[in-house]
């Protein structure tokens, strides 16, 4: 029986669509990436240290389960509603199928035949298969919708962020005695609910962050306060605090990438605002700092050495490199990185996209892999730059892509349906004819 046929399925589909009845289909996926999700992943793995009790709960935590059902549900309510493998695959151009085609090949055939832990990467692969099928099933899903507003999309992230940073709020003021903490001993930077570790907690909120800023700069013109105002504040405060460098770096590229694409600077008033604002963000977020020395941005030493500098990227990534070149076409399976490279401690992924992707997937995956990636890139860069509607939207997509340079925004099923969600929001949406001429969000208190 298939999934469509399935009486309960279909009872429950028909219950999603009349609860969501008049409501953008964008905005019910954005209320379930930006804040259902994050807040049940945070209510399931309430750490206070690196690692769960249980093993097979802490894989399940690695891998980020949840989002994979999460990713799982969304494709079978695509089914329910029309979408098939043979249409989706026809509605698709002859070099996207190649390069979809190479990247299936490459994430297969190295994880069955020259893992040395076959079980644990085709069982990755098969996630990754399942990103894939989401990005179909979010396409789908919206391009099926008649209203494409993505006016409560920013709103709903910076709520999400405010939810998650209230519970964390809570659980940094109230923690249990040690001795109830298995190992004795609380590891703050771990005890972040529902994110592995408080640099991708950073790397979200600075993401947040990046559109916010970017919205204060180039969008409407206002002498008034605005929500969007109030919005960048948390989320930079929240950037600050979680000593996420890597989230700062994305938020200063991503201006300059604006300024260049745009072709104009800010104006004064706005530089200003923005100013006033990031400086009010940092004295908060180092009034609230922890004492642990990792939620600092700057500490004393950290550039003595690249090691210090890089958080000892440079190695992993020297070391990934090489392995790498042990079996360059194919890879050593999906998420072979675990168990493949060494510096001292485990990492699930290089801290690089691209080096994740060559020691996974070897120079085939890797080939597909970058070609869909780019040209989705080229495909929302210009009508997400001139709509000041998705600026915020592709600046936070942007902010996610550059940190998956330094971190693992292309591996965790977190980060990589909330780039999917974006990329697919500003592909619909600027199909729109609304969408053609410029507009000017603003969200006035």
């Amino acid at each position: 029986m298939s999934i469509s046929q399935h009486t309960g399925f279909s009872k429950l589909s028909m219950q999603i669509q009349a609860a969501t009845a008049g409501v953008s289909v964008i905005t019910v996926l954005g209320l379930a990436i930006a804040i259902i999700m994050p807040v049940a992943e945070a209510a399931i793995y309430p750490t206070y240290m690196h690692t769960m009790r249980l093993a097979w709960i802490e894989w399940t935590r690695l891998q980020e389960i949840p989002y994979v059902l999460f990713e799982a549900v969304v494709i079978a309510f695509a089914v329910q509603r029309g979408m098939t493998l043979r249409l989706a695959w026809k509605g698709l151009s002859h070099d996207v199928r190649l390069a979809l085609l190479a990247l299936v090949i490459g994430i297969f055939v190295g994880s069955i035949f020259t893992s040395n832990l076959p079980a644990f990467t085709v069982a990755a692969s098969c996630i990754s298969i399942v990103n894939l099928l989401f990005a179909l099933a979010a396409a789908h899903l919206l391009g099926q919708s008649r209203n494409s507003s993505v006016a409560m999309l920013m709103p709903l992230m910076v709520c999400g962020l405010v939810i998650l940073s209230c519970y964390t709020a809570l659980r940094f003021a109230f923690p249990p005695p040690t001795h109830l903490v298995w190992g004795g001993v609380i590891e703050w930077p771990s005890a972040i609910p529902g994110f592995i570790s408080v640099r991708h907690f950073g790397s979200w909120s600075g993401a947040i962050a990046a559109g916010m800023g970017v919205q204060i700069l180039f969008g409407a013109k206002s002498g008034r306060f605005e929500l969007s105002h109030l919005f960048y504040f948390i989320a930079a405060a929240v950037t600050v605090w979680t000593g996420t460098r890597a989230a700062i770096l994305a938020m200063i590229v991503i201006f300059l990438i604006t300024c260049i694409s745009l072709r104009r600077l800010p104006t004064p008033d706005a530089i200003g605002r923005a100013a006033l604002l990031t400086g009010a963000a940092l004295a908060a977020a180092y009034i609230l700092l922890p004492a642990d020395p990792t939620f600092r941005l700057i500490n004393v030493g950290d550039y003595s050495t690249l090691q210090s500098a890089t958080a000892l990227r440079d190695r992993l990534w020297e070391l990934t490199f090489l392995r790498w070149l042990d079996s360059p076409w194919f890879g050593w399976g999906t998420g072979s990185t675990f168990w493949e490279v060494d510096i001292g401690w485990p990492h699930t992924q290089p801290h690089n996209a691209v080096l994740q992707f060559l020691i996974s997937w070897g120079v085939v995956g890797t080939a597909g892999a970058l070609y869909l990636i780019g040209k989705a890139i080229r495909r929302v860069h210009a009508p997400g730059m001139t709509n000041a509607e998705l600026r915020p939207i592709l600046a936070m997509l942007y902010a996610l892509l550059f940190q998956s340079l330094l971190e693992g925004m292309l591996h965790y099923p977190r980060f990589i349906n909330a780039i999917i969600f974006l990329f697919v929001v500003i592909v619909i949406r600027s199909r729109s004819p609304a969408s053609s001429r410029p507009h000017n969000t603003t969200w006035t208190a």
